[in-house]
């Protein structure tokens, strides 16, 4: 009896289970009834329910159903289009037109033949969602398992509203079937099983899967993301996350907040035309630079030379003048603090005729403190009032961390230069290095992949130094292929600084690779104790790109800067971290900030600290005068 009734639980709580995500589905496609529909003519029916099912939120189906007149709809599809248009100075829509190939495509490819109905499987929803995948591998047929595709994606949402990679498969269940979205957490790796020996046994469909495709595809049974653990006796709720968030990915807030934004420029008209994410890229990387120190080099790209203009003023001088914008926002997208620069300097004409065969690029860096951040970048052109806006998330490490190592960084093959004042971007150990970029970077098929990042342990005192070394591999290969590049690399953790830093540098050849979309996978092992840290990375292998010329900008100073120090307790406080809070605003004082800002700004630290005595000094002090440092840019 207890069996039973255990069994007949595990049955509710699985329909209960399936109810839930049905109405989850539900919700998220803002379903409607039919006879709402209904009211609205054929055609605005059709582009509401067949066109742009996917990207319009229910807050814009909702108002659109209000309309009463064909004027009105006419007008709301002209500025639904319009605020999803990444450039609105050009005389075409972009989205708009990138979108209605996918809906072509999906009604081509997917469906039932002559029907022109793929826009309503599952295929052609992601596939009208996110667009091509960067790689498809189909497996028609195999000895156990049914039909299976899977679409591997790399960076689909600039504004960080899915993973930067991650896999979707589709399944037939039977030749009547269309393929249908594979879950880990609900289907779970049975269901892509055929034969009748898996029934109700998990780890024999794995085995099975693993045995008929092998190990990649049966870990991508188990969860869809590259760089989480597959656990079979824990089914991935993160990839259930993933596959609902794609379902619903009109009606993220991240997509949200992005409409929103387009909306506010385009009924609020200046000056300045905000083009999006397809015009540029921005890269960024944390280091460890001393002690208590940290920061985030960053490199802005455009993709084009043509992209970006110089001007020639009246005295026939060419110069180019360029205002740069770098808020660094914490977790929750509460803005730290701001960094504006004005970039601005003449050409000679012999510049201008070598520049504009390079594409324009910015270097910058900005102080911070151990935590997770996002920096939003906003470029503008002031002579063509083209501004050009990006961001990325980045995590900066903790000063006592154990093991682990930066998000890698892709370099040029250009010489690197000395800094001895360390206050250039992208300098480590007193030397400058040119970057290339970072996650998708683009690399030229037949060079070298050349690799830059810093390993960080916990700090060693002089005395005793760090014994031993470090085993690092480098796996470099395509989905779908079974071939992998691996290299391996001993590192001497003597090399470590006392500050628990080390910073290594390794070139990948590519001589013998193909071109097209690359994973690469940072894999670091201490052997003593076991400890193992990773790091993946997306790059392509193509034809050369025109090279850059950069212009840095001056955000960043030596390492007792009193601005540079209030902002790393700006940093920290945000990040909840008191005693650090307390440790850089202090040192900003000592340097010559604002005392009377640093003070005010310590009370705030010590009342959350609930040390009333120490806030109350400091509020003291922060009604005294107040003086600002000078800064020579």
């Amino acid at each position: 009896m207890r069996g039973s009734a255990t069994l007949s639980k595990m049955r509710f709580t699985q329909r209960a289970r399936y109810f839930l995500v049905f109405l989850l589905l539900i919700c998220g496609t803002g379903m409607l009834p039919a006879a709402v529909r209904s009211q609205l003519p054929a055609k605005y029916a059709a582009w509401l329910n067949q066109e742009v099912p996917y990207i319009i939120t229910n807050a814009e189906k909702n108002a659109f159903l209000e309309l009463k007149t064909d004027t009105d709809r006419e007008a709301f599809i002209q500025k639904f289009w319009e605020i999803r248009n990444p450039d609105p100075n050009s005389p075409t829509n972009e989205f708009r037109d990138e979108y209605y190939r996918r809906l072509a495509y999906a009604n081509d490819h997917f469906g039932s033949p002559g029907r022109h109905d793929g826009w309503r499987t599952d295929r052609g929803m992601v596939y009208i969602t996110l667009g091509a995948p960067q790689q498809l591998t189909p497996y028609p047929s195999s000895q156990y398992l049914t039909p299976l595709e899977i679409w591997f994606y790399q960076s689909p949402s600039p504004n960080h509203a899915l993973p930067p990679y991650f896999y979707v498969v589709f399944y037939q269940r039977s030749l009547n079937e269309d393929y249908k979205l594979y879950s880990p957490f609900l289907d779970k790796p049975e269901r892509l099983v055929q034969s009748t020996n898996a029934v109700n046994d998990e780890a024999m469909a794995l085995k099975i899967i693993k045995e008929d495709l092998g190990g990649e595809v049966a870990n991508i049974a188990l969860t869809l993301l590259p760089n989480e653990p597959a656990n079979l006796d824990s089914p991935s709720l993160e990839s259930e996350t993933l596959l609902n968030r794609i379902r619903n990915y009109r009606n993220l807030p991240e997509n949200i907040e992005l409409l929103d934004e387009r909306r506010a420029m385009h009924e609020n008209v200046t000056h300045r035309i905000v083009l999006g994410e397809s015009f540029s890229d921005l890269s960024a990387m944390a280091t460890r630079d001393g002690d208590a120190l940290a920061s985030i080099s960053y490199l802005f790209q455009l993709f084009n030379p043509q992209d970006f203009f110089v001007a020639q003023g009246e005295d026939g001088r060419y110069y180019y003048n360029v205002d740069v914008e770098a808020a660094l926002k914490n977790g929750s997208g509460q803005v730290i603090y701001r960094d504006t620069q004005n970039l601005m300097s003449y050409l000679t004409a012999a510049d201008v005729a070598e520049r504009r065969q390079r594409r324009f690029a910015l270097e910058g860096r900005l102080p911070a403190s151990p935590g997770a951040y996002t920096l939003q970048l906003l470029v503008t052109n002031k002579v063509t009032h083209q501004a050009f806006t990006q961001s990325r998330n980045i995590v900066v490490p903790s000063f006592d961390t154990r093991l682990n190592l930066s998000t890698p960084m892709l370099l040029t093959l250009d010489k690197p230069n000395a800094d001895p004042t360390a206050s250039l971007p992208f300098t480590l150990a007193g030397v400058q290095f040119a970057p290339l970029g970072g996650e998708n970077a683009s690399v030229p098929l037949g060079a070298p992949i050349r690799l830059l990042y810093q390993l960080w342990d916990k700090a060693q005192s002089s005395s005793s130094p760090a014994q031993g070394g470090l085993d690092v591999v480098y796996i470099l290969g395509q989905l779908g292929r079974p071939e992998k590049q691996q290299t391996t690399q001993a590192v001497d953790k003597s090399g470590f600084d006392h500050f628990g830093n080390l910073l290594i540098g390794k070139d990948l050849q590519t001589s013998d690779l193909s071109p097209g979309p690359y994973r690469l996978v940072i894999q670091v092992t201490d052997p003593a104790d076991g400890t193992h840290v990773s790091q993946a990375l997306n790059l392509t292998l193509t034809k050369p790109r025109a090279p850059l010329w950069t212009v840095i900008s001056p955000s960043f100073h030596h390492a007792h800067d009193a601005v540079d120090a209030f902002r790393r307790g700006q940093c920290a406080m945000t990040q909840h971290d008191r005693a650090l809070a307390v440790y850089y605003l202090r040192q900003s004082i000592a340097a010559g900030y604002s005392s009377r800002e640093a003070y005010a700004a310590l009370a705030t630290v010590y009342r959350e600290a609930g040390n009333v005595s120490a806030a109350e000094d400091a509020e003291k002090q922060a009604a005294g005068p107040s003086t600002l440092p000078t800064r020579h840019n």
